[in-house]
């Protein structure tokens, strides 16, 4: 499986863990590329600016992400809100959110600005 993370995030770049599956990271071993230079190789060919990419229930996300899930994905946005109250629903402990303001997804203020308190994803795959 080839895998896009770029140099300035090596750190993400780990073994499948897979017996069957082997990792490719040729932004990192084949043409090593930074973020910024594979967001200009995107512009350079016409292309819109890039997102950040991320999952639709990453709860690494920030509230302007989420809004713009909310804005322009909706049916993925009404995806996380069910993921979030099946997960809630199994949670013996409470207090388990997407949101980095820990309130359900479905009342989080969406359209005031948030902390980064969390940091970013370090393995793109955290099967929430």
């Amino acid at each position: 499986m080839w895998i896009g993370i770029s140099v300035d995030e090596v750190q993400r770049a780990k073994p499948s863990g897979v017996g069957w599956m082997e990792y490719h990271w040729p932004l990192l071993f084949d043409v090593p590329t930074r973020r910024d230079e594979c967001v200009a190789i995107v512009e350079g060919a016409g292309l819109p600016t890039p997102p950040r990419s991320s999952c639709w229930m990453c709860p690494y996300r920030s509230s302007a992400e989420w809004r713009h899930l909310r804005d322009s994905y909706p049916e993925d946005f009404e995806k996380a809100k069910k993921l979030e109250a099946e997960i809630q629903e199994k949670d013996r402990d409470g207090g388990i959110y997407l949101t980095r303001t820990l309130i359900d997804l479905a009342d989080a203020p969406l359209d005031s600005k948030q902390t980064d308190l969390f940091g970013q994803c370090d393995s793109g795959f955290c099967f929430v």
